[in-house]
This record gives structure tokens, sequence and C-alpha cells, in this order.
């Protein structure tokens, strides 16, 4: 089933007030509770918590047609028992299937990050993404700073995965992704809610079908990030031997 916000992300943000990181966490929970991938209880949370926004918005279409007709009156009970009776017949447990599955085989599960390209757990090395990421690398290299990099990439005409310009913070992050050395990242340490604790421990899993000759390696990857050394990392994959 194929679902589609009638408002953009844009529009939605505004009238909610212009909070665009609340907007974009409410639309991906919803989309992920109604295709029956929930992938931890905070998307359920979530969507509790915006239960009266989903009956404003009338705005989630099905198969062409509207999951609420637009016009129809809606309430809270309504669309509360529509999610209970969609979240009855998901699977929990499949996104973390399908991912393990796709990590055993080398390939990257999710979506491909920037600036790469691919689809299938494959990534894609393009030209762009080859010059932003060398040259990105090279900087850090040669004792440059994440506000360095950040400088470098704005003064190439190069922008972030969301077309803005690049900050210091946002290079920190782009730089910090083990994606670059060839690795899938998922988190060790869960929060109370069951979301993933992001600055706690890393399992790192190569993907050698999905990025077979990665632009750098992991020695270089921990020069330029020696921050990363301080992180807690088990390598999920025992035959790839890494000091």
């Amino acid at each position: 089933m194929q679902y589609k916000f009638r408002e953009t992300e844009l529009e939605h943000a505004k009238r909610l007030g212009g909070n665009i990181h609340r907007t974009r966490q409410l639309r991906r929970a919803i989309t992920h509770i109604l295709t029956g991938h929930i992938y931890s209880e905070s998307a359920w949370y979530l969507v509790a918590k915006g239960l009266g926004e989903l009956c404003k918005m009338a705005a989630v279409k099905l198969e062409g047609g509207m999951l609420i007709p637009h016009g129809v009156t809606t309430n809270r009970e309504f669309i509360t028992a529509l999610v209970g009776q969609l979240k009855s017949t998901a699977d929990p447990a499949a996104p973390q299937r399908a991912r393990a599955k796709l990590l055993t085989q080398g390939l990257l599960p999710g979506k491909v990050p920037y600036p790469y390209s691919g689809r299938h757990g494959r990534v894609n090395v393009n030209d762009r993404a080859r010059e932003i990421v060398t040259s990105t690398f090279t900087t850090l290299g040669n004792g440059g700073s994440y506000a360095d990099v950040a400088s470098h990439l704005n003064n190439q005409g190069y922008l972030t995965a969301t077309g803005k310009k690049w900050s210091k913070g946002a290079a920190r992050s782009f730089c910090q992704n083990p994606i670059h050395a060839g690795f899938a990242t998922s988190y060790i340490d869960r929060r109370t809610d069951g979301t993933s604790n992001k600055r706690g421990g890393l399992l790192l899993t190569r993907i050698i079908q999905g990025m077979p000759e990665p632009l750098i390696d992991w020695d270089t990857f921990l020069a330029c990030n020696p921050v990363m050394r301080e992180r807690e990392i088990v390598f999920v994959r025992p035959e790839i031997k890494l000091t």
C-alpha cells in the first residue's frame, strides 16, 4: 500500500508552528505505523501524542484515496480505533528482521546516506560524492577542523543533504559517519522509550557487498576523527580484523 501526505513537509511544519524537527518525527511515525513498520514503542508514543493532529490533517492518502476522506467529520476516538486496528495487524519485528538479513549479506539496510546514491543495499559512489568525501578527509588529514571542513565545502559550492550551507555541526556529523569507511552503523544502547542512544556504543558491520571499495580505510577514518576512539565500538563481523 502507498501512503502520501497531502501537505508538504514545510506546509505541515508551518501549520504546527514552524517546528520542522517535530514535524518530521510525527510524519515518520505515522508512516511507519500505517505501513506496519513499527521500529519502536516511541513511534506509537509520537502518534498517540499526535492523534489530534492526524484528525486535523485528513492528509494521508491510501492508494489514491484518503485514509480519512476530506471534509468528513472525525474525532479522536475514531482515529484511535483506526490506528489501533492498524497496530493489531502490524508486525513489529519485521523491520529488524529485514535489517538483520541485509547486514548478514553485507548490504546496507535503510536509506543510502548523502552524498552517495544507490538502492537495495548497494552504495554507489559517483564523481560528486567522491569529490566531497575525499576533499573532506583531505582537509581533516591536513590538520583541519570540522569548521574548516564546513568552510571548504561551502567555498566549493556544495550544500548539505537538506540543501543548506554547511555548519560545524553538520560537518561533524557527516565526517563521523562510518559509511565513508564502508560500515553500516547500529547502536548498542537503548533509551527508556526504546529508541537508540546515538551517543552510546556502536555496532559496525562491514558492508562488503554493498560497498566493496569505500573511499577511505578505517585507520584514516579514526585518524581524522580521533574522538571516535573514545566510543565503544563492536565489529559484528568477526572476520573483519581491525585495530
